[in-house]
């Protein structure tokens, strides 16, 4: 089986998938695995600290020879390598990000423990657009390892605030008597009846919530971030809180036809 320039089993479209970079709707093909939390990392980190990324001129996985050979693989070709902003940044052109992107961008590299090589350091032409695995599969999960621990740490210490969040929207709109009509019988008693109630419906419950009448009273920042469903997902692991919710529509929907429900 023929292997990219860093080694890599190359040309396998069963080892590739296609990504969305987070933070941006750009998807990228990468190497399934430990290269793509590496690559996605690096990618999310260079469109939010250098420059917005864009679809047009983003790539991964492309089966083709490094530029100028007609015998040795390009990282492109094992999902190993990405191109950012390649209209800004083109192959063999310096100088096209100013001295302090550089240094950003180097010392970004530095927490991957060389894991990643970036083109505009190569002894040769140079490739500023260019980001590839220059590691064995052993170092690349040691470093996919540190992300997906640094992810779920920042996850978890986000945990309190996220707490918050959920108090003002949930509690608040319970208390609307709009937004409990709005939410109505069909949503809530269908939960409800639900043998199989799980932390989806709660989510979408919130999500609808969210979308009602403005229910954070113009504080559209925290709607914004549970209709994008990352806190949901968070707090909707915690038993407890799931238990809330259920008491909480269940009293509503018990009430007597013309009761007060607040």
């Amino acid at each position: 089986m023929p292997t990219s320039q860093n080694g890599y089993r190359a040309n396998d479209p069963s080892l590739i998938a296609s990504y969305t970079i987070p933070g941006t709707s750009v998807k990228i093909a990468l190497r399934k695995g430990d290269v793509s939390v590496v690559l996605l990392h690096f990618a999310a980190w260079f469109n939010k600290n250098i420059e917005p990324l864009r679809q047009s001129d983003t790539g991964g996985y492309v089966e083709r020879t490094i530029r100028g050979s007609s015998t040795t693989l390009s990282n492109h070709a094992s999902g190993t390598a990405e191109d950012l902003r390649w209209n800004d940044h083109p192959l063999g052109a310096v100088g096209t990000f100013t001295a302090a992107e550089k240094a950003k961008i180097n010392a970004q590299l530095g927490y991957y423990e060389g894991v990643i090589r970036w083109g505009a350091n190569y002894s040769g032409r140079k490739d500023e657009m260019h980001f590839e695995i220059n590691k064995g599969t052993a170092d690349v999960k040691r470093v996919a390892d540190k992300i997906r621990n640094a992810d779920k740490a920042k996850t978890e210490e986000d945990l309190p605030v996220l707490q918050a969040d959920y108090n003002k929207l949930f509690l608040g709109a319970l208390r609307d008597k709009t937004i409990r009509a709005e939410l109505g019988a069909a949503m809530l008693d269908a939960a409800i009846g639900d043998p199989d109630y799980t932390g989806r419906r709660v989510e979408q419950v919130l999500v609808d919530v969210a979308k009602l009448r403005g229910v954070l009273v113009g504080d559209t920042k925290d709607a914004a971030r549970v209709s994008a469903g990352a806190p949901v997902k968070a707090l909707v692991k915690l038993p407890a809180q799931v238990a809330e919710l259920q008491a909480a529509v269940k009293a509503i929907t018990a009430a007597p036809a013309g009761a007060p429900k607040a």
